[in-house]
């Protein structure tokens, strides 16, 4: 109970001071921890941010792989796909830009940016670190946004 009370409180001291990001993550954890998040079963049979989180980061560790194995092309090549054929194609940056704001999203992306630029010089302990820290990050959004029940049909183009 004393859980609900804190982030009610922060909800409520979000509203007041305006600001929306805090207010979205509130009310996330807020529906998570109340059981309005749909169910594990539930999300198998639909859609879910956090399989595009995943699928994002398979494409991530993919990178990780081949940097440590020394193929710079070949993991460039998999961060563009975990970008571009995933992250993107698969709306997960329309719906971050959208739900959890512009300077959120630019900084997610900057990760994305700095992997790909740093690929050549980096060490393989510092690279999988930043692939372990872009991942860590890329999960807790999947789970803002499947709490707050955000749909990808949204963000198609018609």
């Amino acid at each position: 109970m004393q859980g609900y009370r804190s982030l009610i409180g922060q909800a409520g001291k979000s509203i007041r001071s305006g600001s929306r990001g805090s207010l979205k993550t509130a009310l996330a954890a807020l529906a998570l921890m109340l059981g309005m998040a749909t169910s594990p079963e539930a999300r198998a049979e639909t859609f879910s941010w956090t399989a595009v989180a995943e699928e994002t980061i398979a494409a991530l560790n993919e990178a990780s792989q081949h940097h440590a194995e020394g193929d710079i092309a070949q993991s460039k090549r998999a961060i563009t796909r975990a970008y571009f054929g995933v992250f993107e194609e698969q709306k997960m940056e329309a719906a971050l830009r959208k739900m959890l704001g512009e300077s959120h999203t630019f900084m997610v992306e900057r990760q994305f940016s700095t992997l790909r630029k740093n690929v050549a010089k980096a060490t393989p302990e510092d690279f999988s670190r930043t692939v372990e820290t872009l991942a860590e990050q890329l999960r807790a959004d999947a789970l803002q946004l499947d709490a707050l029940g955000v749909p990808q049909e949204v963000y198609n183009a018609r």
